[in-house]
């Protein structure tokens, strides 16, 4: 019992590092970039498969960066093949979906989208934890060759070098605040999680003239 219990309470750190992780690159909800959709169509030609995807996982849903081949936003956790390399963090396959215990009741095996073929490689950040995957998904059964997989895996790096390269991006060096292109990413965040919740959203902007002094003076603005 208290074997299980201390278990549990590692499970949990892990998973709240993993989501803390997650959180300070403020991606989730912003709009597609041409970076991100250029992998999925890269996963697509290089591996001869029907959907690219890059995506991020919080701690109830996928939400997809990018998508090539297939319409959508997000999926339940509880439904996503990626779900499978949070526990590890190790790249996963699946050839035959159908047959695959695992999946052959999953909605995306038995709906309209008829997924039958899996691959994944997860986005792991530097200090090690799973926040996301780029996946290449076929209609067809299949095998993903160890060439593949390693191409996955180039891609996947490709991904997580973006994500750092649009945190950096993000933030102005001079003032610490928020650059003008991530105001309108966190602009768009912030409407579109208004209209999922039906919640009132609010903004105050701020019109500085004449603003003498130089540096300093831009800095204080910023804090």
């Amino acid at each position: 019992m208290q074997t299980a219990t201390v278990l549990k309470r590692t499970e949990q750190a892990r998973d709240d590092g993993r989501l803390a992780a997650l959180d300070r690159y403020d991606i989730l909800d912003t709009s597609h970039e041409e970076a991100f959709d250029r992998i999925s169509r890269l996963i697509q030609l290089t591996l001869n498969v029907d959907i690219g995807l890059v995506s991020l996982m919080d701690a109830h849903r996928q939400w997809y960066k990018s998508i090539e081949g297939l319409h959508g936003v997000e999926v339940p956790l509880n439904v996503a093949f990626c779900r499978y390399m949070l526990a590890d963090g190790q790249p996963f396959t699946v050839p035959d979906a159908e047959i695959d215990p695992r999946f052959s009741d999953n909605p995306f095996v038995t709906g309209p989208a008829h997924v039958r073929s899996y691959a994944g490689v997860p986005l792991r950040t530097a200090d090690g934890f799973t926040i996301g995957s780029v996946c290449a998904v076929g209609l067809t059964a299949r095998d993903f060759s160890p060439r593949e997989q390693e191409i996955l895996a180039e891609l996947a790096a490709i991904a997580m070098d973006q994500i750092e390269l649009r945190q950096i991006a993000a933030v102005d060096s001079l003032t610490g605040i928020s650059t003008r292109r991530a105001f309108k990413d966190d602009a768009r965040k912030f409407v579109t999680l208004a209209k999922r919740h039906r919640s009132a959203l609010s903004c105050i902007s701020f019109d500085i003239d004449r603003l003498q002094g130089g540096q300093r003076r831009l800095r204080s603005c910023g804090r």
